[in-house]
């Protein structure tokens, strides 16, 4: 069986024929499924005639072998069985697309060709499968006035549509796509919850915003922004470019050359210090460059940044390292992150759930090239420049879990997805036909004939103009050829767009809307059906016309039919203020704390800086190492080693393996007692981990999870090596590889006792509905020690955790 067959092209039907034995009229085990109105995949080779081609000679197969009639079937041939049933879609906006459709579909010429997908009508069979009672569905059209003046006569000069055309067409349509979303959402519809299949109001993950291409991407994100709509962008391109990852690529580029003014400044203005430029620019003004100002300055948070830095620059190896030895890259990047806080900054911002997810994809990225002998500051920045360049659409980091807000992603990626709310903007953009096959749209390909290779079509000088390319002849007889199958994927991707739905469909886009002095209202002609180069010209004929504009301008929407469907035209409206219910979104676990955007950065303290300060203030002023020194690996790495083994989970046969490559990345060679000591500590705190986790229902589990603790002014920062999410309950792991030959477990629990509270408070600062359990395992001697804490006592916490932040300098 081959599914999507829609989207494969002749090459892949070659190898099914031979695999089956199609040519030879022998073929008995085939069996091909696939929607022809579903074919959007031409730019990767896929030929839809490729689909109607195999339909006929599975039939000549069929006939040769005398099978071609279905059993108990009205059908003519097994070839042309039909399923037209939909399981997705309420039957009002299941008919609108019916009509719709039935229209686009129609041949540009007297009949079909093979390129162009009829028309099939659908009949809604959801409530065979669902309880849709009481739930009804809806279609809208918000026209968009293309020009600002137009805008501004028929909204008034303060509109959000108004202002935003003064910019550019699709910033003016995010801006109507986002203020109708806030209506929708102050006053939802209700939908079915896709897990229980209760009704309920409709909520920002239950909407997605399909886009035919990310041009214009950052727009639509401006928008939600602006009107506190929550999104996530599913599949996002410029994952280098996104500010998060710009903020360490600029970071790291300082740490190898201080003197780069540029990359320095915006490090301080970033996330990672979070200094205003009133009050940078006084401060390095009167210098040769930032770097001296730093060290020069008298103003106290700009010095210990100027102090962060230095030390980073020694662990990384680009300063004179000191006794402590150099960091591989991602250590110093785990550092850097526990020493701002940095993910609880970057996890505050509206799209801190990606953020963060781009963080980590950043630092895995960064520690598989230190693991593959990338130890210069130059060597990793000429990994990531180059990366970048070769991939610059590289994609931002996929989020785990569901994803939170309204999604964005395009179409093609939307394929196969279903969502109660769907919109489509974007409808007046040109479809930019005509596929190159260079980065610059010169160079095309123009099928030949069957015998003949495709002819190239490249752009030649300008005569006018030597630094610009023209269009040739050729290009010319390539539009000509390819335009009209163009167009009818154009008009498929609109289709796959448009089922996506499963009960409400905006579709939003510009158009030429025309007021005389009369103040009558016009529309501007679309482009012929057969010449149509946007979405618009086969939608307005069909959907809009003067009258049904004027009257949804006058009164706030009209209603218009097609063929007897129904749909709402609605003029576009200001934003409302809306409130989202907590309860009824289902977010992932982060812990994120309000951006200082003017204040001096808050006090952040490190959870095992805690612990030490505690312990230097106690009477015996006794600290204790995780394992006591050797000749071979020092208590810090062998910790760490433990730690990355139960993280990643290789087989047991390659932990030695991985031990050495761990301890020689830190400029460390274990002994024989290292590996023997690190296989035995790993597989104690890997066997105690999955004893806990087979005994327990769990929602979600978190490796080296950050969590930020706040305690006034101050933030007490960490990670968690392993977080278990239960209905009721959070249950931190944390592996300890002391010595106990010296000491006991329960002096040891105590000596990191506020470790664990900070970091229960904080859990508990996000989730006051769950008790937080810690579990301390010492895996020297397999012990574990055990604390819990629930909010109730989440005073007392403070005031404990309060009084010890005192104690840190």
């Amino acid at each position: 069986m081959v599914d999507e067959f829609q989207d494969t092209g002749p090459r892949q039907w070659e190898l099914v024929k031979l695999l089956t034995g199609v040519d030879e009229q022998t073929a008995s085990n085939i069996f091909l499924v696939g929607d022809e109105k579903q074919s959007i995949y031409g730019f990767r080779g896929a030929d839809v005639t490729t689909f109607g081609e195999a339909r006929a000679e599975l039939q000549a197969v069929n006939e040769a072998r005398k099978v071609d009639y279905v059993p108990d079937s009205d059908a003519e041939s097994p070839t042309v069985l039909e399923l037209s049933g939909n399981f997705r879609t309420l039957d009002e906006p299941l008919s609108f697309l019916n009509e719709l459709f039935e229209f686009l579909f129609q041949p540009e010429g007297d009949i079909h060709e093979p390129y162009e997908a009829p028309p099939q009508e659908l009949t809604t069979q959801r409530d065979r499968i669902e309880d849709i009672e009481g739930l009804t569905g809806g279609v809208e059209y918000l026209a968009v006035p293309h020009d600002a003046d137009t805008a501004a006569e028929l909204f008034g000069d303060d509109h959000p549509v108004a202002e935003g055309a003064l910019d550019h067409t699709i910033e003016a349509e995010a801006q109507a796509l986002a203020a109708r979303l806030t209506h929708l959402f102050d006053d939802p519809p209700q939908v079915q919850d896709p897990d229980t299949g209760a009704h309920r109001d409709a909520t920002p993950d239950d909407t997605a915003i399909l886009l035919r291409r990310r041009t214009h991407l950052d727009r639509y994100q401006r928008a939600l922004e602006e009107y506190d709509i929550p999104y996530t962008v599913v599949g996002g391109v410029g994952f280098y470019d996104t500010p998060e990852v710009q903020a360490l690529t600029n970071l790291l580029r300082v740490l190898g050359d201080p003197q780069d003014d540029v990359s320095l400044y915006g490090v301080l203005r970033s996330p990672l210090f979070g200094f205003t430029d009133d009050r940078l620019a006084p401060a390095v003004a009167e210098a040769d460059s930032v770097w001296d100002a730093l060290a020069e300055t008298d103003d106290p948070q700009l010095s210990d940044a100027f102090d962060l830095l230095t030390t980073w620059r020694t662990l990384s190896g680009c300063a004179t390292p000191s006794g402590d030895g150099v960091l591989p890259w991602n250590r110093l990047l785990s550092r850097v992150i526990d020493d701002t806080g940095y993910l609880a900054s970057v996890s505050a911002d509206e799209r801190g759930q990606q953020a963060v997810a781009n963080v980590e994809k950043f630092r895995d990225q960064v520690r598989t090239w230190s693991e593959n002998d990338v130890h210069t500051a130059a060597g990793l920045l000429h990994r990531i420049d180059r990366q970048a360049e070769i991939d610059p659409r590289e994609g931002e980091a996929d989020i785990p879990g569901d994803a939170e807000g309204v999604r964005i992603m395009t179409i093609h990626a939307a394929k196969g997805l279903e969502f109660p709310i769907v919109t489509v903007p974007d409808l007046g953009s040109d479809l930019n036909f005509g596929r190159s096959v260079d980065d610059h749209g010169y160079v095309r390909l123009v099928d030949g004939t069957d015998d003949a290779p495709p002819v190239p079509a490249v752009g030649g000088p300008n005569p006018g103009d030597a630094f610009s390319i023209e269009k040739t002849a050729v290009h010319e007889y390539a539009d000509r050829r390819s335009r009209p199958q163009e167009r009818a994927e154009s008009k498929r991707l609109l289709y796959v767009a448009c089922t996506r739905m499963r009960d409400h469909l905006l579709l939003c886009g510009t158009h030429d809307i025309d007021v005389d002095e009369s103040g009558t209202i016009e529309l501007g002609e679309p482009a012929a059906f057969d010449d149509a180069d946007r979405w618009r010209d086969w939608l307005q004929p069909a959907l809009l016309n003067g009258a049904l504009v004027a009257e949804a301008v006058r009164d706030g929407q009209a209603r218009g039919e097609i063929d007897g469907a129904s749909y709402t035209v609605r003029r576009p409206p200001r934003p409302v203020d809306w409130d989202t219910d907590d309860d009824a979104v289902d977010s992932a676990l982060e812990i994120s704390i309000p951006s200082p955007p003017s204040l001096p950065p808050a006090k952040r303290i490190a959870a095992t800086t805690l612990v030490n300060a505690v312990a230097d203030a106690s009477p015996d002023g006794h600290s204790y190492s995780q394992r006591e020194e050797s000749a071979g690996l020092s208590p810090t790495t062998f910790g760490t080693v433990v730690h990355r083994i139960n993280e990643l989970r290789p087989p047991r046969d390659e932990w030695t393996t991985l031990i050495r490559r761990l301890s020689q990345m830190a400029g460390e060679e274990p002994s024989e007692s290292d590996l023997r000591d690190a296989v035995n500590h790993a597989a104690d705190a890997v066997e105690f981990v999955d004893r806990i986790e087979s005994d327990t229902e769990l929602q979600e589990v978190y490796d080296e999870y950050s969590v930020v603790a706040r305690i006034d002014e101050s933030r007490i920062v960490g990670d968690i090596d392993r977080l278990l999410v239960t209905p009721d309950a959070f249950h931190i792991i944390d592996y300890k590889t002391n010595d106990l030959s010296a000491t006991t477990s329960d002096e040891l629990a105590e000596h990191y006792r506020p470790q664990m509270l900070a970091y229960a408070l904080a859990l508990l600062q996000h989730d006051r509905n769950r008790d937080v359990r810690a579990s301390l395992r010492f895996t020297d001697e397999g012990i574990e020690e055990r604390f819990h804490w629930v909010s109730d006592q989440m005073t007392e916490m403070e005031s404990e955790l309060r009084s010890m932040v005192d104690l840190v300098d």
